[in-house]
């Protein structure tokens, strides 16, 4: 079941007006999925790093040559070099949506990455679905905004709210929720990405520690924490408490809301 996603036109902008569209997000948010829908009408070859890592670090240059209208790369936090052999590449041929590539990483901030796509690519965040998406309704609200266009709604009922926070967003559960364990879902999708998908961007000496804040932040999520009440509880310093803190929202496992008193 493929569901419309309301990012769908900032995307196919970002493939008429850019060289390169990078496509970021947690991971099973519908990356892959949306690209394949955008890019269906077009020519495009699809490479996948969970499976091609090897090949892309031996020859990164030829790793990533086509004779396609667009190539999708998957999950290119694997290998940062092909980075800069995109840059080459479409700094000599400039054509318009050659590339999208897909990351589960905030790409440019890690360390790894060498060059910059500056004024060459566009970045878009992909999220994991909103409610109105699953139930394919159009996003209006902040044109009912303008419009005044207020709806009265008495029938509001609070346990199915929390019932539908709890699914979350992410396409497999949400959709296949009648044959998922949901909770054992999440607990596996949050082991892989602490104890596999986070070596290729830190090198993590105390595991043991950053689950531990996972788990923290988690407790205290949408409420107010002090990092020096982290840092206490957790008995590691302040740098490596921020550096934890970074590496998390890299990996969009979570989001912090910083504030501005």
């Amino acid at each position: 079941m493929v569901k419309q996603r309301w990012i769908e036109d900032k995307i196919k902008t970002s493939l008429a007006t850019r060289r390169v569209t990078v496509l970021v997000g947690a991971r099973q948010c519908g990356k892959t999925t949306l690209a394949f829908e955008l890019a269906k009408p077009n020519d495009f070859e699809y490479v996948t790093l969970d499976d091609e890592e090897d090949v892309a670090n031996s020859d990164p240059n030829g790793f990533i040559k086509h004779n396609k209208q667009t190539m999708i790369i998957d999950e290119i936090q694997r290998v940062p070099k092909l980075i800069t052999a995109i840059k080459k590449a479409v700094d000599t041929d400039t054509r318009y949506g050659q590339y999208i590539i897909t990351g589960s990483a905030d790409i440019q901030s890690l360390l790894s990455v060498k060059e910059s796509l500056a004024g060459r690519a566009k970045k878009i965040r992909l999220r994991p679905f909103t409610y109105g998406e699953f139930l394919d309704l159009q996003p209006k609200f902040f044109n009912r905004l303008i419009n005044k266009e207020f709806i009265n709604n008495n029938g509001c009922d609070k346990r199915k709210i929390i019932e539908i926070a709890f699914k979350g967003g992410f396409p497999e559960p949400l959709l296949h929720q009648d044959e998922i364990n949901v909770k054992e879902w999440y607990e596996d999708y949050t082991d892989l990405i602490l104890d596999h998908d986070l070596k290729y961007i830190a090198n993590i000496k105390r595991q043991t520690k950053l689950r531990m804040l996972f788990n923290i932040i988690n407790a205290y999520s949408s409420k107010f924490i002090t990092k020096s009440d982290l840092s206490r509880e957790l008995v590691i310093s302040r740098p490596t408490l921020d550096e934890y803190l970074s590496l998390l929202e890299k990996v969009y496992l979570n989001l912090f809301l910083r504030s501005f008193c």
